[in-house]
């Protein structure tokens, strides 16, 4: 690889950022200095689908009626830094689920993005509900990747696919080791596991997104799932792909989920897939297994496991 030095130096210079102290002008200054860096752009297919789950405790407590309890924060006042946001900008996060992604299912990706409990480390026995929405592609938009990362070369088929279109679009351009060199720096910001509560470590990433999404007017970030270790796409959408009715709510899964030492199950509890006029959940229920089922069924699980 032929990369020019301007650009080794400048993603050395990104990459030294103390992102607990810099501020948004400081990291724009240095992403200008690969401005100009040739990213892969895509269409989200019409008719394709996305998953967006929410986990709470008390599901009832909750109130999750509506598509607003699901969906991105309309007041984005009270939102803070994320991965593709800035403060006071929202954006709806999701699960692309077209494709195949690999062993995971995109549901459990969808999950695995929100869940505090499946990471959980210790052997407390805990429960939550996941409310998991299927949106619908009513129309076509479009979709900037940040896929080159190394580690998430091989899980996910859909990866390797984009990867492969994006490279053979650039052995046209005579800067081509240039702009993989970039895509690699940018996709590991994109990849970074950042801790709870050290929002600032989403700062390169945040800028861009604030950058793509606000001023350029890009519809969504695509980037592989971080939690999931690359097994599923993860989609930063701007909330005027929805209000413009883009995406349209399909369908919505609750489920009940339960944690036995290091093992996790969610069984279906409520179903709608359909709405009132004013667009509130009509739910079915589901059976609902009581705790000492769920412990059952994961015992089961692990018989089988273990005798297959």
């Amino acid at each position: 690889m032929s990369v020019s030095k301007e650009i080794i130096d400048a993603v050395a210079k990104m990459q030294s950022l103390d992102l607990s102290t810099a501020t948004e002008d400081d990291i724009r200054n240095v992403l200008k200095m690969i401005d100009g860096t040739a990213l892969l752009t895509t269409a989200f297919p019409k008719g394709a689908s996305i998953a967006r789950t929410r986990c709470v405790q008390d599901f009832y407590e909750s109130k999750i009626l509506y598509e607003r309890d699901i969906s991105y924060n309309p007041n984005a006042d009270a939102v803070r830094i994320g991965r593709v946001n800035r403060d006071g900008q929202s954006v709806f996060y999701g699960v692309s689920l077209v494709g195949s992604s690999g062993s995971v299912l995109p549901r459990v990706v969808s999950f695995s993005e929100t869940s505090t409990m499946v990471f959980d480390k210790s052997n407390d026995e805990l429960e939550e509900y996941t409310v998991t929405g299927r949106w619908r592609a009513e129309e076509t938009f479009n979709i900037v990747w940040f896929i080159h990362h190394q580690q998430f070369a091989q899980p996910d088929p859909h990866i390797a696919q984009l990867r492969a279109g994006y490279e053979a679009m650039l052995s046209r351009v005579p800067n081509y080791d240039d702009c993989v060199y970039v895509n690699e720096a940018l996709a590991a910001e994109f990849a970074k596991d950042v801790p709870r509560g050290q929002g600032y470590g989403y700062g390169i990433t945040s800028v861009i997104g604030k950058y793509l999404l606000e001023q350029l007017g890009c519809d969504a970030i695509g980037f592989p799932s971080v939690r999931a270790e690359g097994n599923g796409l993860n989609l930063a959408i701007h909330p005027r792909v929805l209000v413009s009715g883009k995406l349209k709510l399909e369908v919505v899964l609750v489920e009940h989920a339960y944690k036995f030492d290091k093992d996790v199950i969610a069984v279906p509890y409520l179903l709608c897939n359909q709405f009132h006029p004013d667009g509130k959940f009509i739910y079915e229920e589901q059976p609902l297994m009581t705790k000492a089922q769920l412990k059952q069924e994961i015992l089961r699980s692990r018989d089988r496991k273990a005798s297959s």
